[in-house]
């Protein structure tokens, strides 16, 4: 065995046990949470006529940070699972994914979204690719804060890549979050009722691919960018 497969094959066992780590933490930790959920929910009916301000602030404050910690886990625990789950690659069409993802999601009639004609077809996960969607579409139909929110989708292909653009008409993000919106539980300050996890799980189901994904400046709105490596285009 040469050096460099040594180092490979340590590596991903490193990996592995780091993946396998992580796991066992996020779903053995759900259980105690969960136990502190229900004891929570059990104080709040027990101490539903307390006339203290002080009591039900206090209670409502237990209820929402356990909550918060309990959707922390499951990020957590779907992290571990990206690359734990090989499923079967399929002919992905990204048109009809595209409006499937519009209709499953909850968004609101508000969202309107404009998908170029033809975009490329991939040859990947139709979980993963509907986890994307969600994700980006999400994004933007958080952060939004206009009364008509519009995304327009396009693409381009190039020697390297196959890029699909989600352009929005929303406020424009300020440069200097740039780097922190991409960090898990990060979040911008007017927005700390966010979890700030979903640009960070892009980020990594991208990698599954080898691809990428990035904010691009743009004179209006903000756009999002999914790149892959042109071998998973269909046909290719």
């Amino acid at each position: 065995m040469s050096d460099i497969e040594y180092y490979k094959n340590k590596l991903a066992k490193v990996e592995k046990n780091y993946d396998d780590f992580v796991y066992v933490i996020s779903h053995d930790l759900s259980a105690p949470v969960r136990g502190i959920s229900n004891l929570a929910d059990f104080l709040a009916e027990e101490l539903e006529d307390n006339e203290s301000e002080e009591v039900q602030e206090l209670l409502g404050l237990l209820s929402k940070n356990v909550t918060k910690t309990q959707k922390m886990l499951n990020v957590v625990l779907e992290l571990s699972r990206i690359n734990r789950r090989n499923l079967e690659k399929q002919e992905v069409d990204w048109n009809k994914s595209i409006d499937t993802a519009h209709e499953i999601y909850e968004w609101g009639s508000s969202l309107t979204i404009n998908v170029s004609p033809k975009l490329p077809k991939l040859e990947i996960n139709l979980h993963d690719c509907y986890r994307m969607l969600e994700l980006v579409l999400e994004n933007v139909a958080f952060h939004s804060n206009c009364d008509e929110k519009t995304i327009e989708v396009t693409s381009s292909t190039d020697e390297q890549y196959v890029s699909y653009y989600f352009h929005d008409n929303g406020d424009k993000i300020d440069e200097k979050h740039h780097d922190m919106i991409w960090q898990i539980f990060r979040t911008i300050e007017s927005k700390k009722d966010h979890l700030g996890s979903g640009l960070y799980l892009l980020s990594k189901l991208m990698e599954k691919y080898d691809g990428f994904t990035e904010l691009i400046e743009t004179e209006q709105g903000n756009c999002f960018v999914l790149r892959f490596p042109k071998p998973y285009i269909v046909g290719s």
